[in-house]
């Protein structure tokens, strides 16, 4: 398969990873299946522009971001990390990672 459609599978592998989420999770949210998912990850699908813009929707991204050459990685700061990560939590989890992290942030200050 072509090295545009290897770069764009890895590039919703990091997203997909950055997001915590399942090849199923994101097959569910982009109303796609896993294996599908999975053969796009590989390079080993060529993807529509419906399936493009699909899967970057439910990362939360525009399309585009999936076909720019930036790794997703260097893109991405820590805080926005965070942010992904909480984004789809229910608020009870919510509370205890924010109790959890006050608790730390209080016993670093020694450190």
């Amino acid at each position: 398969m072509s090295s545009i459609y290897q770069k764009i599978g890895k590039r919703v592998r990091e997203e997909r990873k950055l997001r915590n989420l399942s090849m199923v999770e994101l097959g569910e949210r982009a109303k796609l299946v896993a294996s599908f998912i999975s053969q796009i990850e590989r390079g080993d699908r060529k993807l529509s522009v419906a399936s493009l813009e699909k899967i970057a929707i439910a990362l939360g991204l525009a399309p585009w971001e999936l076909i720019k050459d930036v790794p997703a990685k260097s893109s991405v700061s820590p805080e926005s990390s965070i942010a992904l990560l909480l984004k789809n939590q229910p608020a009870h989890r919510k509370m205890l990672i924010l109790k959890t992290l006050k608790f730390i942030f209080r016993n670093l200050r020694g450190v």
